[in-house]
């Protein structure tokens, strides 16, 4: 072989050197790109919260970063392909389609590659408005997740030969990044508010726990009190009596003092008597096991009865300047009513005794009217009156307004609430219109019928 023959080869071979060293770097020049790419994107995707702009982000980075023309995102909304996000690097192109369309061949390749690349003239099928030529490269990445919307990506440039799918690896790598950090940001937003949920529920049910522990707490200082004050209330009449009885056991009264002191143990023997009869009543009510009597009868004679009641507690009071006055504006509507007239009597006479007990003058008024089924019954006076505050207190049991007048009053804390339960019992409702220093007005209402509908 001569000279010059071995020279031709080692020429030769270094020509094929260089090309393998030019292609190696074209090689790492690519892959340093795709490192490029992907580190970048991991950077900026760490600190977006939002789905869209992840998109965004995406399609422009591999846009600019892989010298490819157009880069969009279609979503699939009932087998149609619409515009998500698009990113345009070509300044001749000047629109992105909002629709495409996609043939059986891309499709059954897409189903099983989970992609299609190639001219965008051999995908048979593939409609696209603009921007496909002969030399139009198409590569569309199909992608969906349990919390990202199914959709695909679709790249498109003008290149000879099928450039677009040395890049698949990183597009795809680059896909997978954004859906996990959407599908990220969807498990985070769950959590969080599965969190508040939890939180708001832990709030109410705290909040709920103190109302309950307030009230238990509240309910056992009542309880105290009106034990205390049951202890007063019985003691008193207790002591009345068995002073008195000592007295006429004595021998040494003369007749006027015998006749006053029979009258007071009488006296002393009722309040007793009654103070018993409501904690026999709050009892029953607490075990709900009260029972109406229901008989028809003539309530102008029992309004006239509760009347008399009302006269003779005004002089056992000793106020010589309150009286009392009947308002009937029934008429000859009704006079016949079908209902418990004990408990009726009851819900008056608690109502009456305490219109007497915190007025000292004025009238008191006892009216009554009819109002469809119902009749309405409703005791006014002129007292002392109740603050606003306390209107719905007044019927809480064991409760008692304690300013200073009420301390002086007697009574057991039980009258309204026993009133309320029997009006309920009835069929009716009970309602009080009340100022501090102008008086009081209670008003219920009965239903004529209501003892037959029970």
């Amino acid at each position: 072989m001569s000279d010059c023959e071995e020279e031709k080869i080692k020429y030769h071979e270094l020509l094929e050197r260089v090309k393998s060293l030019e292609e190696e770097n074209d090689s790492l020049a690519e892959r340093a790109e795709e490192i490029l790419l992907l580190s970048m994107l991991g950077d900026t995707i760490s600190s977006i919260d939002n789905e869209k702009q992840l998109i965004e982000e995406l399609l422009e980075k591999i846009s600019i970063l892989n010298n490819i023309s157009l880069c969009c995102c279609y979503e699939i909304i009932e087998g149609k392909y619409h515009l998500y996000s698009g990113y345009i690097s070509d300044p001749y192109i000047n629109e992105i389609a909002p629709e495409i369309k996609l043939g059986n061949e891309i499709l059954e390749e897409i189903c099983n590659a989970q992609m299609y690349c190639g001219l965008a003239t051999e995908g048979k099928g593939l409609v696209y408005p603009t921007h496909v030529t002969d030399n139009t490269e198409i590569l569309i990445v199909y992608f969906n997740g349990r919390q990202v919307k199914e959709g695909v990506f679709v790249f498109m440039d003008e290149k000879n030969g099928h450039t677009l799918h040395t890049k698949l690896m990183v597009v795809r790598q680059a896909i997978r990044m954004v859906v996990a950090r959407i599908e990220n940001l969807s498990y985070i937003a769950e959590i969080e508010e599965l969190n508040r949920d939890l939180e708001e529920k832990v709030l109410k049910r705290t909040i709920e726990l103190t109302k309950a522990r307030d009230k238990a707490q509240e309910s056992d200082r009542l309880k105290s009190a009106f034990l205390a004050n049951m202890s007063h209330e019985i003691r008193t009449p207790m002591n009345a009596i068995v002073g008195f009885s000592e007295l006429l056991e004595s021998k040494s009264c003369d007749s006027t003092e015998i006749e006053n002191y029979a009258s007071l143990i009488y006296s002393n023997s009722l309040s007793l008597l009654n103070l018993i009869n409501d904690l026999l009543d709050f009892s029953k009510i607490e075990a709900n096991q009260l029972q109406l009597h229901c008989l028809s009868f003539n309530i102008h004679d029992t309004i006239k009865e509760v009347e008399m009641l009302t006269r003779s507690l005004i002089r056992q009071y000793d106020k010589p300047d309150l009286s009392v006055k009947v308002v009937n504006e029934v008429g000859s509507k009704i006079t016949s009513l079908h209902t418990d007239e004990l408990r009726l009597k009851q819900i008056l006479t608690n109502l009456l005794s305490n219109a007497v007990k915190f007025s000292f003058k004025g009238i008191i008024y006892i009216k009554y009217e009819l109002k469809g089924s119902q009749i309405w019954f409703s005791i006014k006076d002129e007292g002392i009156g109740i603050d606003d505050g306390l209107h719905e207190m007044i019927f809480s049991r064991f409760s008692r307004v304690t300013d200073d007048v009420n301390k002086t009053i007697a009574g057991n804390g039980l009258g309204l609430t026993i009133t309320k339960n029997l009006v309920k019992l009835l069929g009716g409702r009970i309602t009080v219109n009340s100022k501090l220093g102008y008086g009081s007005e209670f008003s219920f209402c009965v239903d004529v019928n209501h003892c037959n509908k029970v």
